[in-house]
């Protein structure tokens, strides 16, 4: 990709990341172009950590639902063991 700018033509690679254009490096002169590319590279990677601490969240709440669900069955096997203990403990 190649732009012009005040102080000449800039070059900057770039390389798809997780489906996003990541700025790999910029040739040219000028600060501006520089700043841009550091701009465009620090609002990828600052997507990309949101993507990955988004899908962090998603994987804890798959794990807790179903250390609850392993929870609620165990306290409901406790629960029909001791019921079923207690009718016999009755009828003896």
């Amino acid at each position: 990709m190649e732009a012009a700018g005040g102080g000449g033509a800039v070059t900057v690679g770039v390389e798809a990341v997780a489906g996003f254009a990541v700025v790999v490096g910029a040739t040219g002169s000028g600060m501006a172009q520089a700043d841009t590319a550091a701009r465009a590279e620090r609002a990828v990677m600052m997507r990309m950590n949101l993507m990955g601490r988004t899908l962090l969240a998603i994987q804890e709440s798959n794990v807790a639902r179903k250390e609850s669900a392993v929870q609620r069955f165990l306290s409901n096997g406790r629960r029909g063991l001791q019921s079923r203990n207690r009718c016999i403990t009755e009828l003896n």
